[in-house]
């Protein structure tokens, strides 16, 4: 598969969700553990050489080394990949800036959501967003968060600015 496009240096953010509250950005993209019923994701934009300090930045979440390195590196058709105690799925979802898609590679272990893409990534941004201002969509467990993630780019994006 070919190499992503992208050019520049790994950007991370992180959101958090306490059993009882809503989502909020960590000032700081450091790597909690979430609080019991709660949930993290980090999102991640990354370029073609970002493999390693991806890997040290996820280190602490014990993923796959090649998976990551695929999500850096590859581009690959929408899978699912089963590692027993962290899945992961990836999809691609419909560019703003042309037509075409761009993958979106998703890492789910207990409590823990990863996005990582190397395109522009338009639906994770306006989700992003309203999950920290909309408490039904901070709502549920980090499997709903994923589903939400997997929707939002086959979605009108003004729905999810208005939900």
């Amino acid at each position: 598969m070919a190499a992503r496009g992208h050019h520049g240096e790994m950007h991370a953010r992180i959101l958090t969700r306490g059993s009882d509250a809503g989502a909020v950005a960590t000032p700081v993209p450091t790597i909690e553990r979430p609080a019991p019923g709660g949930w993290v994701w980090i999102d991640i934009d990354v370029g073609s050489s970002d493999a390693a300090t991806v890997a040290e930045y996820l280190s602490s979440l014990d993923l796959d080394l090649l998976s990551i390195a695929d999500a850096v590196h590859d581009e690959d058709l929408p899978k699912v990949d089963d590692f027993g105690e962290s899945m992961l799925v990836v999809f691609h979802g419909l560019r703003s800036d042309q037509v075409d898609t761009a993958e979106v590679d998703c890492f789910i272990t207990d409590g823990t959501l990863v996005t990582v893409h190397g395109a522009e990534a338009p639906g994770i941004d306006v989700l992003w967003s309203e999950v920290q201002s909309n408490a039904a969509l901070a709502s549920g467990t980090v499997d709903v968060l994923l589903a939400r993630v997997a929707d939002v780019p086959l979605e009108d994006l003004d729905a999810y600015r208005l939900a």
